[in-house]
């Protein structure tokens, strides 16, 4: 019972992270304007958030497929292993 409610949990923040990422990057490569400073850093940090956030969505799929059986599992655990931290 309990690892299902941080399982949901956890997936209920990764949604929050990709909402909060979609609403402050929302219109800024529309906004884009190489005379403004300004627009290009929102650019680059909104790109910067983008890729954070897959790469975050990756390692939460490929940890939750570790735990299916056969060929699905062991090709998810490798790319887990590969691309989270291990301590």
């Amino acid at each position: 019972m309990a690892g299902g409610l941080k399982g949901m949990l956890a997936l209920v923040a990764l949604a929050a992270v990709g909402l909060a990422v979609r609403w402050t990057t929302a219109g800024s490569i529309a906004a884009a304007n190489s005379h403004d400073l300004d627009s290009l850093t929102v650019l680059v940090v909104g790109t910067v958030a983008w890729i954070a956030y897959g790469w975050l969505l990756l390692a939460v799929v490929t940890t939750a497929l570790e735990q299916l059986p056969g060929a699905i599992g062991t090709l998810a655990t490798a790319v887990a292993t590969r691309i989270t931290p291990q301590t």
